[in-house]
């Protein structure tokens, strides 16, 4: 879906045992916790129901279960015995609803299943105001290229938008941890992993096979490796005997198990996924046995090819460098796990220390950029990797308006930053309707940061998205076809999530002439 902003609420299942609530939308959402609380529970949670998901996409399945009678379904390996999706502490079936925020008023909102505890076997209700139903008798009717639930009385909505939603809950990749376990000579899948010669004869038929589209996906996912690992040049091909991969790197030719497990990792995960065409990913704890580099390189990657993606980690820094959304989960004996909304905007330099920014200078890290908002992070990840910068910077976000002011916190903000590095650069949005019309906060944000030695630019246009070329938004906004004049907003159900994928289909060459080639610049010949 183009524009993805559901929620799903989870009640008896594995350790959460009362109502948990989970908002997933376009981009990264990350879950931090201890060993034990259940974030690997959130992710098996889409594992584990998968094939339910693709039964109930299809309405005609809902005939049986929306009236109140019980329908069986399948559980994918290795999720074998039903009694391991319930609650141990309480006798509870299990429920889940899933209700679309992005829906108008003329779709249906949302549906809730229940699950037997008794059997492996489930009923389906509707929303229905502010509660969920089962239909005795309905139907279905076409309206166009949409399909309406409807009774003898009235109608319930379309149905679309919660196919669509199921779809996605349906096309999932999950990616577990122990994934030294992923061996290019096992001959079996690691959940939704394939390895071995049944790995290498796929990559084989995508990049040699008679399907063109075969070709520019195997085209395009060596690419992205390409850039995320910052090669000047890399060809992925099978083995004579389709027992392993050669992998040609920078005019050097090596076995994949020459390389490291990390990059075999990564070569793995990507070409897995380009050959599952899943609508989300989802990985278990990306910082196993990777370098902190390649983490934040595999979550990049994994974002790539996936409009949402989940990953549930120990470290605070990756989940702030790295997410949109972050939820932090506990647990007690007593009432299970617990889903809450982690607090993303710290004081600056707690960020940075938890990010281990002396640490970090062991793998290139030399200096701080601030941004605009979370969404920008990404964004200048992208600029910073075409001018061969992004490994040097940590970049964290400044909140938007909450920080960008002249308030004696702010102050003590950037100091407290100074003390950590004095390598510090500030990009900001001008906000600006007309030329030179940059709001008050702002021009007082650049002098602190100028009295602190901080190398503050304010952007001249209105904001990073005026920057971006007609071709790269028409690419993720098919609808929109033109750039942004400099001072105009960006126009309603421009999600910002998916900033990022602009800035990477952009050249340097398309802010040839601006303010914003001119502060690249400065920061690719920065020391």
């Amino acid at each position: 879906m183009d524009y993805f902003n559901t929620t799903i609420k989870i009640s008896g299942y594995r350790p959460f045992r009362h109502p948990q609530t989970l908002h997933l939308r376009n981009g990264v959402t990350s879950f931090i916790g201890p060993n034990n609380s259940g974030k690997s529970s959130i992710l098996r949670f889409f594992y584990d129901f998968r094939q339910l998901f693709a039964e109930i996409r299809s309405p005609g399945n809902w005939r049986q279960t929306l009236t109140g009678q019980r329908r069986s379904f399948k559980l994918p390996q290795p999720s074998r015995q039903a009694r391991e999706l319930f609650n141990n502490y309480t006798d509870d079936d299990l429920e889940f609803t899933i209700l679309d925020y992005a829906a108008s008023n003329d779709d249906l909102r949302g549906l809730k299943l229940i699950v037997f505890r008794d059997s492996l076997e489930y009923v389906l209700q509707i929303a229905k105001g502010n509660s969920f139903i089962h239909l005795p008798n309905f139907d279905f009717k076409s309206s166009g290229d949409r399909t309406i639930l409807t009774d003898s009385q009235k109608s319930y909505g379309h149905i679309d938008r919660i196919i669509n939603i199921l779809a996605v809950f349906h096309t999932t990749m999950y990616i577990p941890s122990f994934r030294n376990a992923i061996n290019i000579g096992s001959t079996t899948s690691y959940f939704d992993i394939d390895v071995g010669q049944i790995f290498i004869h796929n990559w084989r038929e995508l990049k040699y096979g008679y399907a063109k589209e075969g070709w520019e996906t195997a085209e395009q996912t060596t690419r992205t490796i390409r850039e995320i690992m910052n090669y000047d040049d890399l060809e992925i091909n099978p083995s004579s005997d389709d027992q392993t991969l050669q992998l040609r790197i920078n005019g050097h030719i090596y076995r994949l198990d020459e390389v490291g497990s990390g990059i075999t990792q990564l070569i793995i995960i990507a070409i897995n996924i380009a050959l599952s065409k899943a609508s989300m990913i989802m990985i278990d704890e990306p910082e196993a046995g990777l370098h902190p580099l390649l983490q934040r390189n595999l979550i990049e990657l994994l974002r790539s090819f996936g409009s949402i993606v989940l990953f549930t980690t120990h470290s605070i820094g990756l989940s702030r460098h790295q997410s949109e959304v972050i939820y932090s989960i506990t647990r007690d004996d007593i009432n299970g796990s617990s889903i809450k909304s982690f607090e993303h905007t710290p004081r600056l330099s707690e960020f940075a220390g938890e990010m281990n920014f002396g640490g970090a200078v062991e793998i290139g890290v030399s200096k701080i950029l601030l941004v605009e908002g979370p969404t920008d992070i990404k964004v200048y990840q992208q600029f910073l990797r075409k001018i061969h910068k992004e490994p040097e910077f940590l970049i964290l976000h400044l909140g938007g308006s909450s920080s960008i002011n002249g308030k004696r916190d702010t102050v003590d903000q950037l100091n407290e930053l100074k003390r950590i590095t004095p390598n510090i650069t500030a990009i900001i949005d001008s906000e600006s309707t007309s030329e030179g019309s940059i709001p008050t906060e702002r021009r007082n944000f650049r002098r602190i940061c100028v009295d602190n030695g901080i190398d503050c630019h304010v952007l001249e246009y209105r904001s990073t998205e005026s920057y971006f070329s007609a071709e790269a938004i028409r690419s993720v906004h098919p609808t929109l076809t033109e750039k942004l004049k400099p001072y105009e907003k960006t126009p309603d159900g421009w999600a910002k999530a998916d900033n990022w994928r602009m800035a990477q289909l952009m050249d340097l060459k398309d802010v040839e002439g601006t303010d914003l080639s001119r502060i690249l610049s400065k920061l690719e010949k920065a020391k």
